[in-house]
């Protein structure tokens, strides 16, 4: 049994990690992904302690110490996933979370630095800030599961990032099941930690699947090639070492430990090997920064290239080509990921490019048409730029994708902006929380769909 404990520790650990570096690397770092990722690896490091914990004990205190950091994250991180999925602005549940999960989680990942106020790394008993984080799992846990529930009952029944919604509910479901009887001292740590397992990888899963519908992209064999890689690099470098170690009967916690950071390594890198290469050539060629983009560019577009048949545009209902809009929006900035949405097959990008245009003239050809679209929404005959109600859905978009302004930045200063961009982020940063702003371009990212539905069908029917 303890032997069986430890694969599927360490199995759990490699997998939460592979997703959550695949779910980056896909997501381009989306506020949703970067939450999901983050809960993914704060659990596979719970499953790293457990395994240090019950074959080491006393030897691996320190590293427990410094591991119990991680506790309060799943639930504080997965709950932060859910509320970003709601479709419609809540400031109050935002509030709740900034001001009461994350403080909260914080104040719990101090108590377990210190050591014992959560649990006595001797003798295993309960601390004083015990049942602070006991309640504090299982009240964020009703919170997750009440956000999922408004944004699976907000989403339209035809909208596939439905059933990705359904099964985060249910992964939801079973995690906080399972947490009350650890709460309580019914079942211990490590028992509890393997049973959620499954939960966990759900949760993972539906936050690539939602990603992957949002972008209308298909991820799946992407993402079993990906796993195949990994897998075939812990076969090759991991499996001849563990096999020297097992017949030299040489076991220790740094031994274990140099093992789960390769192991760790290879489930990081192997998604990411397109940020590690990119790395590696700021490193080799740091002054030549065009080369350095061009290879990235050409990296991204081989990862991405999905196909997307024309004749499904047009028969999208309105709420997921509104959702395809504001993914394409959003990677204004980004062309080579702009390549990737399905929106270039559009008859609209047809009919501004050549015949044999590539995927990077069609992207450029649809940036164009987004922000001619940006432009529609710009006041007629209220000047060149405004604060005023009026002026809400263009600043949302304009501002961060066609502008390239940060607002919530810190780093920016009056200085280094001109007039008009200082008084649109005074406005921004004064009056518009950030959650009222991804509201806004998500209604700003649907007029703009609407405009592009219409046309889209009339160049299909003519």
């Amino acid at each position: 049994m303890p032997a069986l404990l430890a694969v599927v520790q360490i199995t759990t650990y490699f997998i939460l990690l592979l997703l959550a570096a695949y779910l980056l690397n896909r997501s381009g770092y989306h506020p949703v992904g970067l939450s999901t990722a983050g809960a993914l690896v704060a659990f596979a490091l719970i499953q790293a302690d457990q395994f240090f914990g019950a074959r080491f004990e006393a030897q691996a205190d320190g590293l427990a110490q410094l591991l119990w950091a991680v506790y309060p994250l799943p639930v504080a991180l997965w709950a932060r996933t859910t509320i970003l999925l709601l479709p419609d602005e809540n400031l109050m549940i935002d509030r709740i979370w900034w001001t009461l999960v994350l403080p909260i989680a914080l104040l719990l990942i101090l108590g377990g630095w210190l050591g014992c106020d959560l649990v006595n790394l001797t003798t295993h008993q309960p601390g004083q800030l015990y049942w602070i984080y006991a309640l504090f799992n299982i009240v964020t846990i009703l919170l997750t599961l009440w956000t999922t529930r408004q944004a699976h009952r907000q989403t339209a029944a035809t909208d596939r990032t439905r059933l990705a919604l359904y099964w985060l509910q249910l992964a939801g479901l079973a995690y906080g099941v399972v947490m009350v009887p650890l709460a309580f001292g019914l079942l211990s740590p490590a028992v509890v930690f393997s049973l959620v397992v499954l939960d966990v990888i759900v949760f993972g899963l539906s936050g690539i699947a939602y990603n992957a519908i949002a972008e209308g992209q298909s991820v799946w064999r992407d993402l079993m090639a990906t796993l195949l890689k990994a897998l075939a690099l812990i076969g090759l470098v991991i499996l001849p070492w563990g096999v020297a170690i097992w017949l030299a009967k040489v076991w220790s916690l740094a031994v274990a430990g140099a093992s789960l950071i390769s192991i760790g390594a290879i489930a990081l890198l192997v998604p990411l090997q397109d940020e590690l290469e990119r790395l590696i050539d700021s490193i080799l060629a740091p002054g030549q920064q065009d080369e350095i983009e061009s290879r990235q560019t050409l990296r991204i577009l081989l990862h991405n290239s999905v196909q997307h048949p024309v004749s499904k545009l047009t028969k999208l209902d309105r709420d997921e080509f509104a959702r395809l809009t504001r993914r394409a929006l959003s990677h204004l900035p980004n062309l080579p990921r702009l390549a990737a949405s399905p929106l270039t097959e559009l008859n609209l990008v047809t009919a501004r490019v050549n015949a044999d245009a590539d995927k990077l003239q069609r992207a450029q050809a649809l940036r164009r048409i987004l922000i001619e679209g940006i432009d529609a929404l710009r006041p007629a005959g209220s000047g060149d730029y405004g604060t005023t109600d009026e002026w809400r859905f263009f600043n949302a978009l304009y501002y961060p994708y066609v502008a390239g302004l940060s607002p919530y930045q810190h780093s920016l200063t009056g200085e280094s902006l001109t007039a008009e961009t200082a008084e649109v982020t005074a406005w921004f940063r004064a009056m518009v929380p950030e959650r009222t702003l991804h509201n806004w371009q998500n209604r700003g990212a649907a007029l703009i769909a609407d405009i592009l539905l219409e046309h889209e069908r009339l160049l299909s029917a003519s």
